[in-house]
């Protein structure tokens, strides 16, 4: 059964963005969250009042929002990590939200689940300019971080690193890249800014990092690779055309309550969409919609081809 995106009627993008500035300004207006104490937290919090199921572990985008909200709001979330197939069952009667990385399934849909994307994860691969490589696949890379490509077609050696931010059981690395296997011992993982140092400095370098840091900083001589000859850009990751990439959905039975739209509000407004940037997931662009979730229609967005794909030799690496 194929995956979809919508639940409702086509509307048309001057429609939708109507909607997502108003959405926007309605959150700007009513979520303005004071942080609390520490005290103030623990005090506050002596009940839950919301439960998270799915991919709610350490490490996961969830989390670094989950432990935001809770410092902000006072406001306790009990999780229970499980697979995303019985967090979606777990959600009926909205006794619980499930927290996903993938599009609701038509049947999911017609069940009654509601889902809202609250951002991505998404992984780059960098190069020095020392490396002729434009476009690499992700067999390829799975081949170089699994150990069994160790040499590029010059005969170079592969040095490959991988960014801390991406090493935990449900990121993109683990499941996409390694398929939830083991890395090569070769592959040497890093900070952000030590990885990016490391590429440019080290020959026959390769490194994995969130798509969230090129908005920090300057690449220099790095060069980002496409994946599957797609660049990853903000419209080819929220409309999946990038492989490397998928996104971060809490998943309500029909409308979410008012406990939880408060939750998902926070998620989408400027300090939960932050913590998702600090954590190395991709927030969601200003320039799309400021309440974009998976049930708004997706038709018209298509997959970022303004580059132009010219390898500098046939053939992948």
């Amino acid at each position: 059964m194929n995956d979809v995106i919508t639940t409702g009627p086509m509307r048309s993008g001057f429609v939708v963005l109507a909607l997502a500035i108003a959405a926007g300004s309605a959150c700007a207006q009513q979520n303005v969250y004071t942080p609390y104490s520490s005290q103030q937290a623990r005090e506050h919090s002596s009940s839950a009042n919301l439960v998270a199921v799915g991919n709610v572990s350490y490490g996961t985008p969830f989390r670094a929002l989950m432990l935001d909200y809770q410092l902000h709001t006072g406001e306790h979330i009990d999780t229970n990590p499980t697979s995303q197939l019985r967090a979606i069952n777990a959600a009926q009667n909205n006794k619980a939200m499930a927290v996903i990385s993938r599009p609701l399934m038509q049947h999911e849909v017609e069940a009654g689940r509601f889902a809202t994307r609250v951002g991505a994860e998404a992984l780059i691969a960098v190069v020095n300019d020392d490396n002729p490589l434009q476009s690499i696949s992700v067999s390829n890379l799975s081949n170089i971080y699994l150990g069994r490509s160790r040499t590029w077609m010059n005969g170079k050696r592969i040095n490959a690193f991988v960014a801390e931010s991406c090493v935990n059981d449900t990121s993109v690395y683990r499941q996409e890249v390694l398929h939830s296997g083991l890395a090569s011992a070769d592959v040497v993982p890093l900070s952000d800014e030590s990885l990016l140092e490391t590429v440019r400095s080290t020959p026959g370098a390769i490194g994995l990092l969130p798509f969230s840091s090129l908005d920090m900083r300057d690449l220099g001589n790095l060069r980002v690779l496409h994946v599957g000859a797609v660049e990853p850009t903000y419209t080819t990751i929220f409309s999946g055309a990038y492989e490397l990439s998928r996104p971060v959905c809490i998943v309500t039975d029909g409308t979410p309550t008012a406990q939880q739209k408060q939750f998902i509000d926070f998620c989408l407004n400027d300090v939960g969409q932050q913590t998702l940037a600090n954590s190395g997931r991709t927030p969601l662009p200003a320039a799309h919609f400021a309440y974009f979730d998976t049930n708004t229609d997706m038709s018209n967005v298509q997959p970022d081809t303004s580059f132009a794909l010219e390898p500098d030799f046939t053939g992948d690496y």
